[in-house]
């Protein structure tokens, strides 16, 4: 409850993703889309594994930030100045 607030309708940045879940949940509550970000492979392998189970896959995209730091640093930067974000405490 404490999200819902703020996704409605938003774009959501989920750095340091895990298992996607805070993504998952922003979907949930009628999020336009998720972009989940890990630089651990395992948790982006959770990620794209949940995200498939909840049928997500159109709404969310998931970066493993250590394919190509630099790239996806400056593409973070730009998404951040175009959307809004969704930081959990």
């Amino acid at each position: 409850n404490l999200i819902q607030e703020y996704v409605s309708d938003a774009d959501v940045l989920d750095m340091f993703s895990g298992s996607g879940a805070l993504s998952f949940e922003a979907l949930s509550r009628g999020a336009n889309s998720a972009t989940c970000l890990d630089i651990d492979k395992r948790s982006v392998d959770v990620i794209r594994k949940n995200c498939a189970s909840l049928n997500y896959e159109q709404k969310c995209e998931i970066i493993n930030s250590s394919n190509d730091i630099i790239e996806n640093t400056i593409n973070i930067l730009l998404y951040v100045m175009k959307t809004q974000i969704l930081i959990g405490k």
